[in-house]
Formats: structure tokens, C-alpha cells, sequence
């Protein structure tokens, strides 16, 4: 049988419009899971930058207080590990560029291979969706 041509564009508009919703609902859905897994991430980088900021500000009170037992004085012990730390932050200073380019080539590389296996797993569900 025959679909009058009014019957045939209402129900293409009708499917038009379902794929629309739906793929509109897809990206929406895709936007909260990036999101999602951009705040646990980030969740727990900051829970362990918190646990290790904590474990090295003991093992350096420990060592002020070593070092102030070496030399009879608390005072120069701290100075030492605070000299230490000034030492550490111009080597940082000195190669910030290079500390910037690595993160962000650690960081664009990490995006990429996220990209890279969630365009594996689409076409592993559309192999699968094929071959069924």
C-alpha cells in the first residue's frame, strides 16, 4: 500500500524531530560524563597533592629538627631545610617554560588518548552492532 504524501513528510518530520531529541539527550549525556570524570580527576589529584604537601612538611619539620640536633641549634636546622626549599623554588623559577611545555604536552596527550579510545569503543560498538 501507498503513503499519501502528507502521511509520508508527517511521520519523516516525526523521525526528524525523535533524532533530533535524541541526539541533543547523546550530547548532553557525553557533556556530563566528561564532566564527571574532569571532577573526579581532579578530585583526586587534589586529595593527593593534600596527603603529599602533608608528608613532606613533616618529613622537613623532622629534618629541621635532626639538623638543629646536629648543629646545637633548632634555629640553623630549619634554616638549612629553608635554604633548601629557596634552592629548590629558583631551579623552579629557572625552568618554568620548560615545567609549563612538559604539563601541557602531558596534559594535551592525556586528552588525546582519552579521545583516541572512546573513538575505539564507538567503533567497537558499531562492529558489534553490525555483526549482531
Amino acid at each position: 500500500m501507498r503513503k499519501e504524501p502528507e502521511q509520508f513528510f508527517q511521520e519523516f518530520k516525526q523521525d526528524v524531530t525523535t533524532y533530533v531529541e535524541l541526539k541533543a539527550e547523546l550530547l548532553k549525556l557525553e557533556i556530563y560524563e566528561r564532566a564527571g570524570k574532569g571532577i573526579s580527576a581532579l578530585s583526586y589529584a587534589l586529595i593527593v597533592i593534600l596527603l603529599v604537601f602533608f608528608l613532606i612538611l613533616f618529613i622537613s619539620v623532622a629534618i629541621g629538627f635532626f639538623l638543629g640536633d646536629r648543629f646545637g641549634s633548632v634555629g640553623i636546622g630549619f634554616l638549612f631545610v629553608a635554604a633548601f626549599y629557596l634552592l629548590l623554588t629558583g631551579i623552579a623559577y629557572l625552568l618554568r617554560n620548560k615545567i609549563r611545555t612538559r604539563v601541557l604536552n602531558d596534559v594535551i596527550a592525556a586528552f588525546m588518548t582519552n579521545k583516541k579510545q572512546e573513538n575505539n569503543e564507538n567503533a567497537t560498538d558499531t562492529i558489534s552492532t553490525i555483526t549482531e
